[in-house]
Protein backbone atom coordinates (compact mmCIF):
# COMPACT_ATOMS: atom_id res chain seq x y z
CA UNK A 1 0.00 0.00 0.00
CA UNK A 2 1.41 3.63 -0.83
CA UNK A 3 0.21 6.28 0.89
CA UNK A 4 0.09 10.08 0.49
CA UNK A 5 3.19 11.85 -0.46
CA UNK A 6 1.74 14.97 2.21
CA UNK A 7 0.82 11.87 4.64
CA UNK A 8 4.39 10.75 4.57
CA UNK A 9 6.03 13.73 4.90
CA UNK A 10 3.76 14.52 8.02
CA UNK A 11 4.79 11.45 9.39
CA UNK A 12 8.57 12.11 8.77
CA UNK A 13 8.69 15.16 9.64
CA UNK A 14 6.85 14.34 13.16
CA UNK A 15 9.78 11.38 13.61
CA UNK A 16 12.72 13.75 13.05
CA UNK A 17 11.84 16.63 15.20
CA UNK A 18 12.48 14.60 17.79
CA UNK A 19 16.19 13.21 16.82
CA UNK A 20 17.41 14.89 20.17
CA UNK A 21 14.56 13.03 22.13
CA UNK A 22 15.56 8.67 21.61
CA UNK A 23 12.82 7.45 23.38
CA UNK A 24 10.38 9.94 21.96
CA UNK A 25 11.98 8.89 18.45
CA UNK A 26 12.21 5.43 18.90
CA UNK A 27 8.21 5.55 20.03
CA UNK A 28 6.63 7.81 17.25
CA UNK A 29 8.94 5.36 14.71
CA UNK A 30 8.12 1.92 16.08
CA UNK A 31 4.33 3.61 15.79
CA UNK A 32 5.08 4.62 12.22
CA UNK A 33 6.04 1.09 11.27
CA UNK A 34 3.43 -0.59 12.82
CA UNK A 35 0.71 1.07 11.83
CA UNK A 36 2.11 1.12 8.36
CA UNK A 37 2.35 -2.26 8.64
CA UNK A 38 -1.57 -2.77 9.37
CA UNK A 39 -2.15 0.18 6.55
CA UNK A 40 -3.64 2.45 8.95
CA UNK A 41 -3.19 6.06 8.24
CA UNK A 42 -3.04 7.91 11.74
CA UNK A 43 -3.12 11.43 13.05
CA UNK A 44 -4.18 14.65 11.96
CA UNK A 45 -2.05 14.86 8.70
CA UNK A 46 -4.13 16.64 6.43
CA UNK A 47 -5.96 19.34 9.36
CA UNK A 48 -9.06 17.55 9.31
CA UNK A 49 -9.89 17.26 6.00
CA UNK A 50 -8.58 21.14 5.14
CA UNK A 51 -5.69 20.18 2.89
CA UNK A 52 -8.12 17.98 1.15
CA UNK A 53 -10.15 20.09 -0.07
CA UNK A 54 -11.17 20.37 -4.11
CA UNK A 55 -9.36 23.90 -4.19
CA UNK A 56 -6.38 22.11 -2.33
CA UNK A 57 -6.43 18.73 -3.57
CA UNK A 58 -4.88 18.88 -6.98
CA UNK A 59 -2.25 21.15 -6.01
CA UNK A 60 -1.27 19.22 -3.22
CA UNK A 61 -1.17 15.64 -5.02
CA UNK A 62 -0.35 17.17 -8.52
CA UNK A 63 -3.58 15.45 -9.93
CA UNK A 64 -4.95 16.97 -12.52
CA UNK A 65 -8.35 14.72 -12.22
CA UNK A 66 -10.36 16.89 -9.58
CA UNK A 67 -12.44 14.05 -8.85
CA UNK A 68 -8.93 11.60 -7.48
CA UNK A 69 -9.00 11.94 -3.53
CA UNK A 70 -5.93 9.92 -3.25
CA UNK A 71 -4.14 9.42 -6.39
CA UNK A 72 -1.07 7.86 -4.44
CA UNK A 73 -2.95 5.33 -2.22
CA UNK A 74 -3.12 1.86 -3.90
CA UNK A 75 -5.33 -0.71 -2.82
CA UNK A 76 -4.64 -4.74 -2.01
Amino acid sequence: MKFPVLYQRVRIDTIQIKKKQPQLFQARLDKLIENTKKGIMYGEWNDNGRLLEESGRRQLFGVSDPACEYPDLEYS
